[in-house]
């Protein structure tokens, strides 16, 4: 029996069409022409990244799907911003860390049941993680072969990269929240952050509208997904590929 895996590495590839407004082909953009802080492209606002409009976001997204974690970190501080998806990170190397702490000395095959006979805590997690189990980042998922995993407790692993840890983000004047199974927006900006987290289904009072992607009465058409499945580089780290298209 694998011990519960910590250190896991998972690889996220998701493909999402929201149909809510027309959009033309897009072109790669240079990483330094948009990434300086400050500019007029994109900056943070509260915590909260804004993107000058459609072109810029995507833009983005092309252009650091090619680089690696550490250099979107950069980006990230750049603009005084920090994503969900790097907070995922950093609550996995705390989990190594403590993981490491815990059991260092001890053969990594051994159980979690035999792991409690020699007196060693289980089911323990860093603070970091707690906290953003809690306020519902991430969640817990019990794995077929009895190992556990933990994941980003979001609809669109993609949007992570360039949300706030409340799965918002701004494109042109208009306020997204990407939640686990919702995505939502408002026109305002960074104002209706209030409103828009409140909000739990299409208000047309307040302009809010909401895809619940649980209601089939919302969402229409073909949506697909694949997994690669675990593979164990050794009994303590592993690697996954997931791809998910609406």
């Amino acid at each position: 029996m694998k011990r519960n895996l910590l250190k896991s590495i998972i690889i996220l590839l998701t493909l999402t069409f929201v149909t809510l407004q027309s959009c033309k082909k897009k072109e790669f953009v240079n990483f330094e022409n948009i990434s300086t802080k400050g500019t007029k492209e994109v900056y943070t606002e509260k915590s909260i990244p804004i993107f000058k409009n459609q072109e810029v976001y995507y833009k983005i997204i092309n252009e650091l799907a090619t680089k690696t974690e550490e250099e979107r970190k950069t980006w990230e501080e750049s603009i005084g911003f920090k994503s969900a998806h790097t907070i995922y990170n950093e609550i996995n190397e705390a989990e190594i860390a403590l993981e490491e702490k815990l059991y260092s000395g001890y053969d990594e095959n051994l159980s979690k049941e035999e792991l409690r006979k020699l007196g060693l805590p289980v089911d323990v997690h860093s603070d970091i993680y707690n906290k953003y189990l809690n306020k519902g980042l991430i969640r817990e998922v019990k794995e077929n072969d009895n190992s556990e995993a933990f994941y980003l407790n979001v609809i669109d692993p993609v949007a992570a990269c360039f949300t706030d840890e409340n799965g918002l983000m701004v494109i042109n004047d208009t306020l997204w929240q990407y939640t686990d199974s919702k995505i939502k927006i408002v026109p305002g900006g960074v104002s209706k952050k209030k409103i828009l987290l409140n909000t739990k289904s299409t208000n047309k009072e307040s302009k809010v509208f909401v895809i619940d992607f649980n209601d089939k009465s919302t969402v229409s058409g073909y949506n697909w997904s694949k997994s690669s499945g675990w593979k164990y580089e050794s009994s303590k780290k592993r690697y996954r590929m997931d791809i998910k298209g609406w």
